[in-house]
Parts: structure tokens; sequence; C-alpha cells
């Protein structure tokens, strides 16, 4: 039998609270049940030569994948000492055409998936999850707004697995407590619905009425049902995103990363950037002007961030906001245009009354930055 190990469990003060039994080892097959000449050393180059032999990326990705549920020792081994080859198979920018062809290269599950006909029973399903004890962080997606492709609904999920697969082999967080969730209300994206291998609900997105009933429910069970866990919404649609991290921000363990985690990487690259620019020009650091080509979740989420530097400087939050302008599709964002979303209120310009200035040339011409944040996905 194999032997298990007791592993003592301490709180902040150094008092011991629990022992934990340790995972069961990974079995070993009795001899004759593998080639004689097989051992850890030349599987990992095998597995890496067959990694390295797919020709398109998409290929790379399912192997990887298929990896992953065969051997997630070596999935990780391999990930971790090649980072910078294979962490664009996991991620950016081959996630995007895993998104895109997931319910045709689906094999076998990996998370959870919540959809709009589990309304009324989220806490039976969440209960489901096999490591609920050891689950401490969650992406969460509803597959609306993925990367610059759209809404791909259920089909999102590759966006929720990957991003964990970086925190895991990058930040070194443990595979057993992390959980990919994608939920499914629907998709507004017709050739889903009409696909025939679609794995999610055939159906349009549900009404925004139906959509917060599912997320106080779904957000409530989770705090019950993993009272350890931090969840992260992921490419939620911009208004959305912004909704429900306000909504929840205040009442349970929660964070945006379109808004916030890139906010926060932007914001500490910025604040270095200026403090040698103000040093090498003697221009004072509230004096800074800061563009934004892109103003979806991103991009106001980073420019909300950013008006937290101009604070520390001693200015008061309306002086802080007006060193920012930001851009969209159709130019410059004024306060007089029409039909203006609600997220891109907040940094829209009172003081220009002139024509629409479409042209970022133009509008840096008449802004005159001393920073330009590029976060748009127009090309």
């Amino acid at each position: 039998m194999p032997v298990r190990t007791l592993t003592p469990r301490f709180d902040a003060t150094g008092k011991m609270v629990k022992l934990e039994v340790s995972p069961e080892p990974r079995p070993q097959l009795a001899r004759g049940l593998t080639p004689p000449r097989l051992n850890v050393k030349n599987h990992y180059e095998r597995a890496l030569a067959q990694l390295r032999s797919k020709e398109k990326p998409l290929e790379r990705y399912i192997f990887m994948q298929q990896l992953k549920d065969a051997d997630l020792d070596l999935f990780y081994r391999l990930t971790m000492d090649h980072m910078s080859e294979i962490v664009p198979v996991l991620y950016t920018p081959t996630v995007g055409d895993a998104c895109l062809n997931f319910s045709h290269i689906y094999r076998r599950p990996d998370g959870l998936f919540i959809s709009i006909e589990d309304k009324g029973r989220i806490g039976s399903i969440l209960r489901n999850w096999p490591r609920r004890d050891e689950a401490r962080m969650s992406v969460v997606t509803d597959g609306s707004r993925i990367l610059g492709l759209g809404d791909l609904g259920i089909n999102g999920m590759p966006i929720s697995i990957g991003k964990l697969n970086l925190y895991v082999a990058g930040a070194g967080i443990r595979p057993s407590s992390v959980l990919p969730i994608c939920l499914d209300l629907g998709t507004n994206n017709d050739k889903f619905i009409a696909d025939p291998l679609y794995l999610g609900m055939p159906q349009k997105r549900v009404p925004d009425h139906e959509m917060e009933e599912f997320m106080d429910e779904f957000m409530y069970e989770m705090s019950v049902h993993f009272p350890k866990l931090l969840v992260q919404f992921e490419d939620f649609s911009t208004d959305n995103a912004f909704k429900y991290l306000a909504r929840f921000r205040n009442q349970y363990p929660v964070f945006n990363d379109d808004i916030q985690g890139t906010g926060a990487v932007v914001l500490g690259g910025f604040v270095n950037a200026a403090k040698l620019s103000s040093a090498a020009s003697g221009r004072p650091l509230k004096e800074h002007r800061i563009l934004f080509f892109g103003a979806g979740s991103a991009g106001v989420g980073v420019a909300m961030q950013l008006t937290s530097f101009f604070m520390f400087q001693g200015m008061t939050e309306d002086e802080a906001r007006a060193q920012i302008w930001t851009v969209d599709s159709q130019g410059l964002i004024t306060a007089d245009r029409k039909n203006l979303a609600a997220h891109k209120k907040y940094f829209a310009r009172t003081d220009y009354s002139g024509a629409p200035v479409k042209d970022l040339v133009e509008i840096i011409k008449l802004v005159k930055p001393t920073a330009l944040m590029g976060l748009s996905t127009i090309h």
C-alpha cells in the first residue's frame, strides 16, 4: 500500500490548527506494463520533441492540453523549463484560436461549467468539484468578450484554463488549488448557435435582470462552498465588467483582471517611467498628460488606476482626472457625444467643444501628451 503523509498546518501565530493528509502518490506501473527503457528523463525529452514536431500553434495547444490530462507533473515541468516557448501556446496568442475552436477540439473536461439552466441550484453544481477544500483561486468568465474576438459563449473556457496554467507555472500556485469556471448565459454569436457541435446553450444571452439574479446566486454560493477562494473575473463584456466588479467588490474577495490587474501592472511601469522622464526634463510629476488609445474595460480600468498616481501628488480627484484623455473607435471621447457608454463618461472631456477629432495624430497634436497608452484591439 502507498504511504500517506500527515502534514501539519499552522495559523499566523504559529499554532498548529490541523493535520492534512498528503495526496496519494502517482502509482507506478508494474514492470512489464511500460517499455524497459522508459524513464523520467527520456520521456521528458520525448514529450518536448513531440510538441516541437507540431507545425501549427493550435496543434501544439491540443498536445499540451492532452499532456496535462495524462501527466500533470510533466506538463508543468515542460512549461516551467520552457516558459518563453510554451506560454504563447497555452495563452496569447494561441488561446484565441483555441477559444474559437473549443467546441471542435474538446476532449476531456477541465474546470466547472455552470449554465443558466442551473439557476436556483448553483450550489449543487459547485459541490461537484472534487477539491473544494483545496480551492484558493478561480478564474471566471462568461465568454462575452474574449480578447478581441467578441462573444464566444462557452468557447471562452480556454481563457480561464490558460490563465490558471500561467499562475501555476509562473507564480508557484498549487495545481490542486485552482478552479477554472465558465458561466454559460447564452451567446449572441449566431455562428455558434447554429453549430451542431457547439457545447454551450444554443440561445441568445439572457436579459440583464436574469443575469443579475444568476450572478448574485453564483457569488453567494461561491462564498459558501469556497470560503477561502479568490474570484477573478475575466473577459466579461465591458459594461458588465464594471457593473459586477462594483456590485461584488465590497462583499466578496473578487477582482477584475481586465480592469484592475492590467491597471496595476501599467501603473507600476508608468510610475517609474514618469520619474525618469521628469528627472530628465524637469517637468513636475503632476504635469504629465496621458492619452489612452482604447476605452474598453482595460483602457478605462488602467486610466482609473492612474488617477491614483496624480492624487498621490496632492491633486484632487477632479484634477487627476483632467490629466487623462481617452480615445475610442469614434475618436476623442467628449461629454457631448450622444449615446456615450456608461463606463466612458468618467473620463469624457468637458473642456473641448470643437468638431469631433477622429484621427489619432490630430488628437496627439491637440492633447500634447507626455504618455500614450495603447489598449485597443482596433487595427
